[in-house]
């Protein structure tokens, strides 16, 4: 199944005289929720709702757990969840401390299966 798309036009927010330029948006922005997810996984699997609903709710817990001690977490076939530290850059290794981080941030690298699915859609303008 394709991919639908419909044409945005935007200006540059750096510089407004530069002219005005279209670009593809992806159409229909649908999100599964939590509920419907347990459902799919339960109608293609021989697990019940119960215990999908557990392991998933473990998952959560593991990854915000591992997450606050600093670890990155391999979940194999989908990809690699990790924390990145934004800091205010110091003359001196000494000078840095805490008080120079500005920002924690979650990231999730896809593994390459994931990624590969990329690779095998197909676009269609919507009208």
């Amino acid at each position: 199944m394709a991919v639908k798309y419909h044409v945005v036009q935007r200006k540059d927010p750096r510089d407004s005289n530069l002219p005005v330029k279209y670009y593809a948006e992806i159409t229909d922005r649908y999100e599964i929720n939590y509920n419907q997810l347990l459902k799919e996984i339960t109608d293609i699997s021989t697990v019940s709702i119960g215990d999908t609903y557990n392991v998933l709710q473990t998952l959560s817990y593991l990854i915000k757990k591992n997450i606050q001690e600093g670890r990155s977490l391999n979940i194999g076939d989908l990809g690699i969840f990790y924390m990145t530290l934004n800091s205010e850059g110091n003359l001196s290794p000494d000078d840095v401390n805490s008080k120079n981080i500005t920002r924690s941030v979650i990231r999730f690298r896809a593994c390459r299966s994931l990624k590969e699915v990329l690779y095998r859609l197909s676009f269609k303008k919507s009208s």
